[in-house]
């Protein structure tokens, strides 16, 4: 027997307690717990309480009587002497060991040894998703030397084994396996606690890619936006977060990644213990119903503009006889000045020697050949120029649950990323280019980025996001106490049935306590009902990108002209003119300007502005609703 903590030798057994007399207002306690085991006598509790003056006493009282032989009694007298709201909270448990050890008993496996003749007190395991599964027991002392280190990493094995009427075995359902992480040794008594799990992190954290790929099927992990030195445990977390699901170790040590939504339901409970269902519903402000995305991808457009540019002499043979002319190599100089490749270049010579008709006059003409190859009067070249231009793709996404924001209003969270496509690669005219990804106005382009890689970051975004708002909706929570049902886990979807209560949902927690000192054996369930609503469910697919090219174009035309100074009319000289500057040989206006004989060419700007462009998309998100109907009966009268 035990009153108030202090073990008690075995025999009749006669126990008293007496509250403490308050003379002033207040509301005294006195909490009394007893325990009668292995009795073989008939306890007695005598109980006595005086209450003198005004005040709320209270007095908690809870007597276990486990294996009793005798009528045990509970005399108890209370005296009020003045005006107040005594209490006496009484429970009186008796159950019979003899019949309590032929339902159940516990299994345990200390690195492979027997220990279960030494578990006391209650085991206790706890399973909830996203997280380790968890053992917690105590072991009477063995003799002999004993270390908590000893128990360090120690494999631990629980299962609970039901038993018939002879108390024979029916079978062991497993429990728990894992290691102990945490021992602890009471000094004094020797007692053992054992804390230990399933060791999901430490699994996780030595698992590969490939092997965390294929436990994680359909998640998402995108470098650019999650970074490359993500491993282990960080990285199985990085794909969960876009999907509607939960990754657990079954009881067993196998990898379960169990959707939150569509499976079937696992069991009907239709007798909860009495007094353990309990419903919590989610605040409002925890809901996500809309998540806005904001992304920009950035990365470098290399453009290469092809221009031809034509120039002639202006004046006939016959007319240009005695005008200068500019050489080949002259124009040559003057298109390589113009910071563009040559690409083609070409000119018109002079004829050869010869007789001309100039109107009606034959005119004799003689020229060498390498003097009439070394002159021009006329020129076709295509001249090419490369350079880059940085491009910025805008997104603007919106991820909605329109039935929960009709329901509940608009809750927004915003998220932002972004993606720059850096390359080291030389755009120089020596870079050979087979394919060009297409035109830009009047200029040929090829991309520095994988299109591809844009849209797998934009659909990992939208499916986070996707994974955010159902998450947030299925946090309404159901709890309740059943006989222990021991293949009950975490990966099951649960379903209660009361007159006052239905609700459906996955399973957020199963904890599994099997007392030794009370018999007691029980399952606590917590499952995770969701409600928020929608028909519509849209795919997690990339926009189309932005148009960020302009229509295609022929480049702006580039005028060459020939004009002669020495003769009337001539023009006073200017710097800015293009194509060819010559005289008059001999001149025939000494009044008039001579012109420096030299050929010009300019080409038009390129304009190298950032390009931007913005695409927005919408998303809706159909919210599952689960089963959560609360029936209030008419009272008719307060309690």
């Amino acid at each position: 027997m035990a009153l108030n903590g202090s073990t008690l030798n075995s025999g009749p057994v006669n126990a008293s307690a007496e509250a403490p007399v308050e003379y002033g207002t207040g509301s005294p306690e006195l909490p009394i717990t007893i325990t009668v085991a292995a009795e073989t006598g008939r306890p007695e509790v005598a109980l006595a309480v005086s209450v003198v003056e005004r005040g709320r006493p209270e007095l908690p009282l809870e007597i276990s009587v486990v294996e009793p032989t005798g009528a045990p009694e509970l005399p108890i007298q209370v005296d009020v002497y003045d005006t107040g709201a005594p209490e006496l909270p009484l429970q009186v448990l008796v159950v019979d060991d003899a019949h309590r050890g032929s339902l159940w008993r516990v299994a345990a496996y200390l690195d492979g040894q027997d220990i279960s003749a030494r578990l006391t007190g209650r085991v206790e395991v706890t399973a909830e998703e996203g997280a380790a599964r968890i053992a917690e027991c105590e072991l009477r002392p063995a003799t002999g030397p004993a270390s908590a280190f000893d128990y360090v990493g120690a494999t631990l094995d629980l299962y609970y084994v039901p038993l018939d009427a002879a108390g024979q075995s029916l079978g062991e359902v497993p429990l728990f396996r894992g290691r102990c992480e945490e021992p602890e040794i009471e000094p004094r008594s020797g007692r053992i606690r054992l804390l230990a799990s399933d060791g999901r992190q430490t699994l996780l954290h030595a698992l590969d890619h490939a092997a965390i790929d294929a436990i994680t099927p359909g998640g998402r992990y995108h470098p650019p936006l999650d970074g490359e030195d993500v491993e282990g445990v960080d990285y199985a977390d990085v794909r969960l977060s876009s999907l509607a699901a939960s990754l657990d170790l079954d009881v067993t040590g196998a990898w379960r990644l169990t959707p939150w939504h569509g499976e079937p339901v696992a069991a009907t409970i239709t007798a909860p213990i009495d007094g353990s269902v309990d419903m919590r519903l989610a605040p409002r402000q925890q809901l996500i119903n809309r998540v806005e995305v904001s992304y920009t991808h950035r990365y470098q457009r290399h453009l290469e503009r092809r221009q031809w540019l034509a120039w002639q002499y202006r004046k006939s043979f016959c007319e240009g006889r005695n005008y200068t002319k500019p050489t080949r190599e002259m124009i040559r100089q003057a298109l390589e000045g113009t910071g563009w490749r040559i690409l083609g270049f070409g000119t018109d010579q002079l004829p050869p020697s010869g007789t001309i008709i100039c109107g009606t006059t034959p005119v004799a003409w003689l020229i060498s050949r390498e003097l009439r190859e070394s002159l021009a009067v006329g020129m076709r070249a295509q001249l090419a120029r490369r350079y880059s231009r940085d491009v910025e793709e805008r997104y603007e996404l919106t991820v909605e649950a329109p039935a929960s924001v009709g329901r509940f209003g608009t809750l927004t969270r915003r998220d932002q990323a972004g993606l720059s496509s850096d390359t080291d690669i030389d755009w120089g005219d020596d870079i050979e280019v087979t394919t060009w990804d297409g035109q830009d106005g009047p200029d040929q382009y090829i991309d520095r980025h994988d299109p591809a890689d844009a849209a797998e970051a934009l659909e990992t975004l939208i499916a986070r996001a996707r994974r955010r708002i159902l998450e947030s909706h299925r946090g309404h929570l159901v709890r309740w106490e059943i006989p222990i049902l021991p293949h009950l886990d975490r990966t099951a979807r649960l379903r209660l049935e009361q007159p006052y209560l239905v609700a459906e949902g996955k399973a957020r927690q199963v904890r599994h306590t099997l007392d030794f000192e009370t018999g007691r054996a029980v399952t606590a369930c917590e499952i995770a009902v969701s409600q928020g609503g929608g028909a519509t469910d849209d795919p997690v697919t990339a926009p189309t990108r932005p148009d960020t090219v302009a229509p295609a174009e022929p480049p702006p035309k580039v005028q060459l002209s020939s004009r002669f100074g020495g003769e009337a009319g001539a023009l006073p000289y200017n710097e800015t003119w293009l194509g060819y500057t010559g005289n008059r040989e001999p001149r025939t206006d000494f009044d008039a300007p001579v012109y420096p004989q030299r050929f010009r060419v300019e080409m038009p700007e390129i304009g190298r502005e950032a390009i931007q462009a913005e695409r927005e998309a919408a998303y809706e998100v159909a919210v599952p609703d689960d089963e959560l109907t609360l029936t209030i009966e008419e009272l008719t009268a307060w309690p």
